[in-house]
């Protein structure tokens, strides 16, 4: 499992990544491409998404607790 806690991704292009099962805790993913990307079982917790491109994004059985997802894409 990847340990990202607090990481800035910001503004990142992270099309198709995959960051299963993750430690994304705390981590800013504002304004990222997360097309096509895996966040299947991630800890998401706390992240700022604002903003972020999710369209195709898994976020399957991930802890969403406290994310911030306004103004994020779902689709085109």
């Amino acid at each position: 499992m990847a340990d990202l806690k607090g990481v800035d991704l910001s503004y990142m292009c992270l099309v198709g990544c995959d960051f299963t099962n993750a430690d994304l805790e705390g981590a800013n993913l504002e304004g990222a491409d997360l097309y096509n990307a895996k966040l299947k079982g991630a800890n998401l917790r706390n992240d700022r998404l604002l903003n972020a491109k999710m369209k195709n994004t898994d976020i399957g059985a991930a802890n969403t607790d406290g994310a911030d997802f306004t103004g994020t894409i779902y689709a085109d």
